[in-house]
């Protein structure tokens, strides 16, 4: 056998093996893994509106912030349908406002992972109270926006939390998977 019949011979049956397998997965529950089916698609299930308080909501009653004023203080929302051309969301200590570019996201990850970013801001502003705005200024002076110590845990703790946001979401029926 040549080398060239031995690469259409094991080409092949490694396409068989595919097909097989692809085949044989339709027919078992359509619950477990497939290599083949695409990651899921959400949609909101209630208003942009409705949506971006619950993620707000469940933010500033899930996400721990040790040493944060324990009181569940409310922030102001605002949402803009206008894109910006740089910014997904914002806070304004100076206001205790969030401000969501809501229609600057690819999709609903990214933006539970904004809302949940801006609120890491707000639990910080907690934090360090009076100080918040001077230390975060200061620091930005001294460093970069992507190595500004404050950015950098507000984006692991909204990378860490979207999931479950995002769970606790489609529990409450204000996200579901498309079909």
């Amino acid at each position: 056998m040549s080398t060239m019949e031995r690469f259409f011979f094991f080409y092949f049956g490694i396409l068989l093996f595919i097909w097989l397998w692809k085949s044989e997965s339709s027919k078992s529950d359509k619950s477990s893994f497939n290599l083949f089916k695409p990651h899921p698609k959400y949609e909101l299930a209630v208003n942009k509106k409705a949506f971006i308080y619950e993620v707000v909501r469940w933010g500033m009653l899930n996400l721990p912030y040790e040493g944060a004023d324990q009181k569940r203080k409310s922030v102001n929302i605002e949402i803009s349908y206008y894109p910006h051309k740089k910014l997904h969301g914002t806070y304004s200590s100076f206001q205790n406002k969030i401000k969501v570019y809501v229609n600057n996201h690819a999709g609903i990850d990214e933006l539970i992972d904004t809302i949940l970013h801006e609120v890491v801001h707000q639990k910080q502003k907690s934090f360090y109270k009076k100080n918040f705005e001077k230390r975060y200024s200061k620091l930005l002076e001294e460093k970069t926006y992507a190595k500004h110590p404050m950015e950098i845990e507000a984006v692991q703790m909204a990378t860490a939390y979207t999931p479950s946001c995002k769970k606790y979401l489609i529990e409450q029926a204000k996200l579901r998977i498309q079909q």
